[in-house]
């Protein structure tokens, strides 16, 4: 099944949203007022139990009293590193709501995703480059896709705004000239996104509403990167995903053998609510055993982070 297929079964009148852009490659989409509340009220219960840890110790007297996401990516402009605490059955919760939203858009009884990215994401971006990343050779700030950093090449990727400064710290997407320039973008990881430089006159900056509960599906393939604007003192943040339209256990190799894999992993697309991490974690390893088996592995490792950079952008 293509990513191609993926933009054609997508519901362009939803009742969960508005559509505000429709083209080949993307689609952008307005949460209603309802879901955008409630997947930022789980976002918060997240971002308080994560100004408890005490890796955020140094931050907790000036985040100690936050009450909204606006009050905290006001006050974490300058923070070089906040990291998220990864309650997982919080995480669960956001993934029904976002499930709801799937059916809705026709994701799911269309049956072209295989796989999704668990857990999502949680970006605070900062208003300027943190010191620590800029010479970072995957920096998002950089244009790009997922793919040059050796994401594999049936990922449609997912992005919703939440917070803070929008209009002056948001992705910005490129868009072929012609749609046959996509053909041009890489399908393979690079050293350094600017490997794929010379290709960007075949695209063109998309013009796009930036907002709180915009929705964007877009295809892997298309360039994308973060943009700042360094005399703001406010963050944004923003939660994005991948989903994938191929089997995430088709091929099994290196990724799925670490003993410890850093960020979130590929699970197989579940269209049943899980309601606790525990019985998303027994459906996978039923899923799981029997690959394993097949190919003669002695283990197979899923993610299992309980913290995450939030820092870095996209």
């Amino acid at each position: 099944m293509s990513k191609q297929n993926f933009f054609k079964t997508l519901n362009l009148t939803p009742k969960c949203a508005t559509l505000l852009t429709n083209k080949k490659y993307i689609k952008i989409y307005q949460l209603n007022n309802n879901l955008l509340e409630s997947l930022s009220d789980l976002v918060f219960s997240i971002i308080k139990k994560s100004i408890n840890d005490p890796k955020n110790a140094a931050h907790y007297d000036l985040l100690k009293s936050t009450t909204t996401l606006e009050e905290f990516t006001l006050k974490t402009y300058n923070i070089a590193q906040f990291f998220v605490y990864r309650d997982y059955d919080i995480f669960i919760k956001i993934e029904d709501i976002l499930k709801d939203i799937y059916y809705d858009l026709n994701i799911i009884d269309s049956n072209i995703i295989k796989g999704m990215e668990f857990t999502a994401n949680l970006k605070n971006v900062q208003s300027d480059i943190p010191e620590a990343y800029a010479n970072n050779p995957y920096l998002t700030d950089k244009v790009h896709s997922d793919i040059w950093a050796g994401e594999p090449a049936s990922i449609i990727n997912v992005f919703l705004y939440l917070a803070g400064d929008i209009q002056n710290n948001f992705l910005e997407i490129l868009y072929p000239k012609k749609e046959e320039n996509l053909k041009f973008s890489p399908q393979n990881q690079l050293d350094d996104y600017l490997e794929a430089t010379e290709m960007l006159d075949l695209f063109s900056i998309l013009d796009y509403t930036k907002q709180k509960g915009v929705l964007i599906f877009f295809d892997s393939l298309l360039p994308h990167r973060t943009r700042r604007d360094a005399t703001q003192k406010q963050t944004r943040l923003s939660m994005d995903l991948r989903l994938l339209v191929q089997d995430p256990y088709e091929n099994i190799y290196n990724h799925w053998l670490r003993p410890y894999i850093p960020s979130g992993k590929y699970w197989a697309f579940n269209t049943q609510k899980q309601l606790t991490y525990t019985s998303k974690l027994e459906n996978e390893l039923k899923i799981l055993d029997p690959i394993c088996k097949q190919k003669r592995l002695e283990y197979c490792h899923l993610a299992n982070p309980y913290t995450n950079n939030l820092t870095k952008g996209n």
